[in-house]
This record gives structure tokens, sequence and C-alpha cells, in this order.
């Protein structure tokens, strides 16, 4: 296997990583501003936190791709075509586990916090009745906290089943794209 399938191997395990503590990182930020917004105060979140929440998900996800990637050199036998043969893994059943229990992690927080903005938003409804831009936040909190479900569920699945398929892939790379049309429209 070339070094390109290596490197994809090891990509295909680490971006389920990245994407949750991506979007962790942005559910934080929303639970921090909904607060602050809620408070009627500005938001307080230094320097040192805004850059935390933008380089943590990248350092961490740093981590597994280069063991994967260096496991992959070393033991270039395990580098496989997938099933369907879109991308190349590893012939192992671990790392995607692994994967799926990080999201799954990541997951639980981000409904939790998700549930916190919810409870804070229906708290101070009154507040916030009438306002175009709030009812549009509301919608948008609660579509990413069906879409942070639905990730949850994506990561038992990959826990449990070894064999997942094509449709369960599709699932897995819409999530990404949802998420962006929910908050970049």
């Amino acid at each position: 296997m070339h070094h390109s399938g290596q490197t994809q191997a090891a990509l295909i395990y680490t971006m389920p990583v990245l994407t949750a503590f991506v979007t962790l990182a942005l559910v934080i930020h929303t639970w921090s501003s909904v607060r602050s917004i809620l408070a009627k105060k500005p938001l307080a979140t230094g320097f040192v936190t805004k850059i935390a929440l933008l380089a943590t998900p990248y350092l961490v996800s740093l981590v597994p791709f280069l063991v994967l990637l260096v496991f992959g050199l070393q033991h270039p036998d395990i580098v496989q075509r997938s099933l369907n043969g879109n991308y190349c893994n590893l012939n192992s059943p671990m790392p995607s586990r692994i994967s799926a229990l990080v999201m799954i992690i990541c997951s639980i927080l981000m409904v939790s916090i998700q549930v916190m903005v919810g409870v804070s938003l229906h708290r101070s409804r009154s507040a916030i009745d009438g306002s175009g831009s709030a009812i549009k936040m509301v919608i948008r909190v609660i579509i990413f906290t069906l879409l942070g479900t639905v990730g949850l569920g994506i990561g038992v699945v990959y826990v449990l089943i070894w064999e997942q398929g094509q449709a369960l892939d599709l699932i897995m790379a819409a999530a990404p794209v949802s998420a962006f049309i929910v908050f970049g429209s």
C-alpha cells in the first residue's frame, strides 16, 4: 500500500475525532454567547479561551493521526481498501471503535450543553419573545441538538457494528454539511 493509502487510513479515523472536538468547541462558544446575551453583559472570554477553543480540537486530533500514520507505516500489511472500495482503512475494528467512542463522548457533552442552552432560552423567553433573530437562534439550537443526537447514534452504531456499509458512510458525511447549512444560513 502506498503512503497515500496509509495517510488516508489515518485520516479516516482522525476526521470524526476532529469534527467532534470542533463541534464541541462551537457548542461551548454558543453556550457562552447565549449566557452573555441573556445576562446582558458583553462576552467575557479572554484571548487564551478563544485560542483554546480554536486550537484544542486540532491539537487533540493530531495525536491519533500521528499514532495511526506511524502504525500504518510500520505495519503496511494492515492498510487495505475498505469493503466498498471508496477509501483505505486499517484491517482492525479498534481504530474505528475508539474514534466512535470519542465521538460518543463529545456528542453526549454537546447534547448536554445544548440542553442547557435550551433551558436558558426557555427561562428567558419573555426577554426574547418576538425577536426574529432570537427565534432563528432557537430553531438553530433545536436543529443542531437533533444533529448532535444523530451523531451520537452514528457513534453507537460504529462502536457496535464492524461492517457499516455505504449508507452509514453517507449519513456520517452528511452530518457536518448539515451543520454548516444550519449555521451558514
